[in-house]
């Protein structure tokens, strides 16, 4: 699939899946998540953190809410602008921008913590 057609998939499906993150904060899995987040990025630290196909922004909402500074990106202007009614909803400041996962434009090592589109999770060592 080239980038147009991936960033139209997502476009499309914005709203929904906007719609089931925001239950997942209010639900049981929110705990799961957190727990699992609790492995690599602990809300013991302030860390800078990297959200990388952030969608709606579940994941950059309990990071933030943990107190760290997070950097969020997706390619889809949709998920974009569900990202950012979510985090005003949330009331957590996170930066947000516009980029393609795969061309990002930060130096090596700028964050402490980075996590890919809620399926995998990276941690750099201090």
């Amino acid at each position: 699939m080239e980038l147009e057609n991936i960033k139209n998939y997502w476009n499309n499906r914005a709203e929904g899946y906007s719609l089931s993150i925001n239950e997942q904060l209010q639900n049981d899995e929110k705990e799961e998540y957190l727990s699992m987040l609790q492995k690599y990025a602990s809300n013991k630290t302030s860390l800078d953190c990297l959200d990388i196909g952030c969608g709606p922004g579940f994941l950059s909402i309990l990071l933030a809410q943990w107190g760290h500074k997070v950097t969020a990106v997706d390619y889809s202007e949709n998920m974009l602008e569900y990202a950012s009614k979510n985090f005003f909803e949330a009331k957590v400041d996170v930066s947000l921008l516009q980029m393609d996962a795969q061309n990002l434009r930060f130096e090596d090592a700028s964050f402490d913590y980075n996590c890919v589109a809620r399926s995998g999770m990276e941690s750099r060592e201090s």
